[in-house]
């Protein structure tokens, strides 16, 4: 599809939030931000990787540089709504998107091999080397319903709150429904509260003094890992490790 970029370039900031501190962070913003027009909107990914989930264990183990594949979709989904196909690599804090946008029902079969005409070509040949490089499939599937809003000084400020993460490892798909487990961020550290909100900033160079400010007031700390990572951390590796420990 044309009048869409199909390669962004940006610095990203993320970290898990309680809700006392996603409810504060959001209240301390007023004034600052420009609230999306859509208001909160449901967010659906589909992360491929492999059977043993190769590509998050590689994330994990060597954090500092990290691709995936995922199908993104925004809002209510059918098989005739707009969506993408992503790849995204992240060096420290820069990351590269990739992505094809076209119908859901057309991407799955791009996923497959499929050439679309109207998509970027050179993106489709990367998406058809990883699936076949890697062996990767559909894994994952996460949702959330996300609120966004932009700097109203700084334009090139994006900024993100993630509630109600879920997940799920049946029904692949992105017009599977909106239901899954929840998915939080725990820290391991005796008595400490879970994380169950993910917090992004997106931004050009540097993140605005006044945001940094009012993040640091809050005890709010770049770091920690992807939504997937956590997935992964927490449910898929110990499944995994049990399989191999039963064989």
């Amino acid at each position: 599809m044309t009048g869409m970029p199909h390669t962004l370039r940006y610095c990203e900031w993320c970290a898990w939030l309680t809700e006392p501190q996603a409810d504060t962070l959001a209240a301390r913003l007023a004034g600052r931000v420009q609230p999306d027009a859509r208001g909160p909107y449901p967010l659906s990914d589909l992360y491929y990787d492999t059977p043993a989930c190769g590509m998050a264990r590689a994330s994990l183990e060597a954090p500092r540089r990290r691709e995936l594949l995922r199908l993104r979709g925004h809002g209510q989904l059918g098989p005739d709504a707009v969506a993408y196909a992503e790849i995204r690599r992240t060096l420290d804090d820069a990351v590269c998107k990739r992505r094809a946008a076209a119908p859901l029902a057309q991407l799955g079969r791009m996923l497959g091999g499929e050439v679309l005409p109207g998509c970027d070509a050179e993106v489709q040949r990367e998406i058809h080397w990883m699936v076949r490089r890697y062996g990767i499939a559909p894994r994952v599937w996460i949702g959330c319903e996300r609120t966004a809003c932009t700097g109203l000084a700084e334009p090139d400020l994006r900024i993100t709150i993630d509630r109600a993460i879920r997940w799920r490892a049946d029904r692949l798909g992105l017009t599977g429904g909106a239901d899954g487990a929840p998915l939080r961020f725990e820290t391991g550290a005796p008595d400490a509260p879970p994380r169950p909100v993910m917090l992004k900033l997106r931004f050009d160079r540097a993140v605005p003094l006044w945001l940094s400010g009012l993040l640091a007031g809050l005890a709010i700390r770049p770091g920690g890992l992807s939504k997937y990572g956590v997935c992964y951390r927490q449910h898929l590796a110990p499944v995994l490790q049990a399989e191999r420990s039963d064989r």
